[in-house]
């Protein structure tokens, strides 16, 4: 609120003990304009109290990812130690992927054998704008991914809205003779939320080169609460590769390892404010 929106109450307080002694005509022309600056008073007063927001499930920026969004609210928050150490221990959705893979042409599906959904939640000491800002840099998303290339090839901006595309390179994953090359660009989009909190997204870019990764999509909400922020974030991930039955296992725990190590390093460095 500006100070001389605070200032009205007076201002039409002040304008009313004259009214008395105004003509008809002077008494109607100065009550429309107490009228009008309380009015105004009042919208800004709403404005300040309850911020407009909306749905996120209904919300344009996140289209097609209901699935997701959906399950959002039901992700734990990661629990934080008196130092404020926090234990990030990816949650694994296997209804989410049940929904996302039945969603799915006939055709798609079969080329994304191996399929994962995975989310965490945490609440964090920093603001909404920090975690975006983390999420969204190339450099610590390679550090977070511990990936052999991370590099933004992109970036865009539209009113409240800005894309950046990273091409991101995890090269020789697995063990033994089962070690595979991933490539693929991501879109991550932000957009800043009336309300102070920040959405974002992931998506896979179709049209840009790949090995190995078929599916990639992501939804991140981030809510300020007090000088905090509860982040939750979902991701979904599918590759064409399908190891043998006796590695199904470790590879799902070498995802949830990554994830576990990305939203830690994503985090802290939001938490540090660094970029």
């Amino acid at each position: 609120m500006t100070p001389t929106s605070r200032s009205l109450p007076l201002v039409a307080l002040g304008l009313a003990s004259l009214l008395a002694g105004c003509t008809r005509a002077r008494r109607a022309e100065v009550a429309g304009s107490v009228a009008a600056a309380c009015a105004c008073e009042a919208r800004e007063r709403g404005a300040d109290a309850a911020p407009a927001t909306s749905d996120p499930a209904a919300d344009p920026f996140l289209r097609g990812l209901a699935p997701l969004v959906a399950r959002l609210p039901t992700l734990p928050l990661a629990a934080r130690a008196a130092d404020g150490t926090l234990t990030i221990a990816p949650v694994r959705l296997p209804d989410a992927e049940a929904e996302l893979l039945d969603a799915l042409a006939p055709a798609t599906r079969r080329t994304v054998p191996t399929f994962f959904v995975f989310g965490q939640a945490a609440r964090l000491p920093t603001t909404p704008a920090r975690v975006a800002d983390a999420a969204l840099d190339a450099a610590t998303e390679r550090t977070a991914l511990d990936a052999d290339e991370v590099v933004e090839v992109g970036r865009a901006r539209v009113g409240v809205r800005e894309e950046r595309v990273l091409r991101v390179a995890l090269l020789r994953k697995g063990e033994g003779p089962f070690r595979y090359d991933f490539r693929w660009s991501l879109r991550v989009a932000r957009t800043d939320r009336p309300d102070g909190s920040v959405w974002l997204r992931y998506d896979l870019v179709e049209d840009a080169p790949r090995e190995r990764v078929t599916w990639f999509t992501g939804v991140a909400t981030l809510e300020p609460v007090g000088r905090e922020t509860v982040v939750r974030e979902l991701v979904s991930l599918g590759s064409d590769t399908s190891p043998p039955f006796f590695l199904k296992g470790k590879v799902r725990g070498a995802v949830h390892d990554i994830l576990a190590k990305r939203w830690t390093v994503v985090w802290g460095a939001a938490v540090a404010g660094r970029r």
